[in-house]
């Protein structure tokens, strides 16, 4: 049953986690290992949790009614029911119950949620879910540019990948500032390197004993989204771990691609940990001609979305309900856009 308090800070209670950071960190990495674990379970990715806990504005029995038919929500493959969720008196408890039966049907104890994005909501997921601790991996900026480049989900050029990392690592450190001990943060690279000892840190910010099986095999408990199905980035999970992506980046960015990245990234990036050259700024030509290819890739990918998402027009509604379709459209064609100059 739904709790009436956000409170369950009781050593006794699992503790929940979040997943959060830049894309292409290995965060789905990560999921398949903590899958494996017996103790835990987590949903496919789910940035529409932000959007029904930002929606203070509509009434909870309305969002409760699209949550229960939300297209994403039912790629969680479970039935859910208003019955569930009866003395939940709020959205943040009905997110909570919705992954605890989700846990429970899987025979579990522990829920945790992989979804990179919300590392841009963790003010507001740390507020509702004060029990809970967040996973903060990180990687060079110039391996993750390289791998958004080939994400088929993606396709972001060296500029608007260097803003997107720059922008969600800044606030995972951020949020590693406010939050303290309630974040661990590990690199891409040390997880590549050294499975076990970063699968045995990580059990040991859950609270939890490591279980050789998380790193056995690829396990069938790694459920994911039609559209991550279809869109195929995430084929390197079903691999045993390895490092040979660690340095794949030098092969696949050009002198120029690497600047671009370099001056972008190179603040924050030092910040990580991460050792970038202080270089000049791309030119303006270099700028105008990057900046047009994604306008243009992002309509080719919006052309796309629309005619092979069967569900499209329903995600629209909800976004319309949430008051949120604004904003959808502007992440949707401006995906990475700098908030600052970039020199």
């Amino acid at each position: 049953m739904c709790s009436l308090s956000l409170d369950h800070t009781a050593p006794e209670m699992p503790r929940p986690f979040f997943i959060v950071g830049a894309p292409r960190t290995g965060t789905t990495l990560l999921r398949r290992v903590l899958v494996a674990h017996p103790a835990i379970a987590i949903p496919p990715e789910s940035f529409f949790i932000a959007e029904y806990l930002e929606a203070e504005h509509v009434p909870l029995e309305r969002r409760l009614a699209l949550w229960l038919k939300d297209p994403e929500l039912l790629e969680w493959g479970e039935p859910f029911a208003t019955d569930d969720f009866t003395d939940c008196p709020d959205m943040a408890a009905i997110v909570r119950r919705t992954h605890e039966l989700f846990a429970e049907r899987r025979g579990a104890e522990i829920w945790g949620q992989k979804t990179p994005r919300l590392v841009r909501s963790w003010e507001r997921l740390a507020t509702l879910y004060p029990d809970a601790v967040f996973i903060h991996p990180t990687r060079d900026p110039r391996a993750v540019v390289s791998s958004l480049q080939r994400s088929p989900a993606h396709q972001l050029n060296p500029l608007m990948g260097a803003r997107r990392w720059r922008d969600d690592t800044a606030m995972g450190l951020a949020m590693e500032e406010h939050l303290g001990e309630r974040v661990f943060r590990y690199d891409y690279e040390a997880l590549a390197r050294d499975p076990e000892g970063i699968a045995r840190r990580v059990c040991d910010h859950l609270d939890l004993p490591f279980d050789p099986v998380m790193l056995a095999k690829p396990t069938e408990k790694l459920e994911l989204k039609a559209s991550e199905e279809r869109a195929g980035h995430h084929t390197e999970t079903a691999r045993p771990i390895h490092a040979e992506s660690v340095e794949r980046w030098r092969d696949d960015l050009s002198d120029e691609e690497r600047a671009v990245v370099a001056h972008v990234t190179h603040e924050v990036a030092r910040r990580a940990g991460y050792e970038l050259p202080d270089v000049a700024p791309p030119s303006a030509g270099t700028r105008f001609r990057m900046t047009a290819r994604h306008g243009w890739t992002s309509v080719r990918k919006a052309l796309r979305d629309v005619s092979t998402t069967p569900e499209i027009l329903e995600l629209a509604r909800r976004h319309a309900a949430l008051g949120s379709l604004r904003r959808m459209i502007g992440e949707a064609f401006a995906s990475g856009r700098s908030r600052r100059p970039i020199g």
